[in-house]
């Protein structure tokens, strides 16, 4: 996964959260699966870059609710 955007918890209480999870944190890339973002719909360089290898875009809230 990667993360962009504003949430809920420090960012690194989060990554740890993932991690634990079994979740690995980086950059956008082919293999990423999901970008969890605060604005799935924004322009940011971090949402074109998902749309352009097909990531699914998810708040933090769906993603805790569906995935965690």
């Amino acid at each position: 996964v990667a993360i962009t955007g504003k949430l809920s918890v420090k960012r690194d209480d989060f990554i740890q959260e993932l991690n634990n999870a079994g979740y690995t944190v980086g950059e956008i890339g082919k293999d990423t699966n999901f970008l969890i973002t605060d604005s799935p719909d924004s322009g940011s360089s971090k949402n074109l870059k998902a749309d352009k290898f097909g990531i699914v875009k998810i708040t933090e809230a769906e993603f805790r609710q569906n995935y965690m």
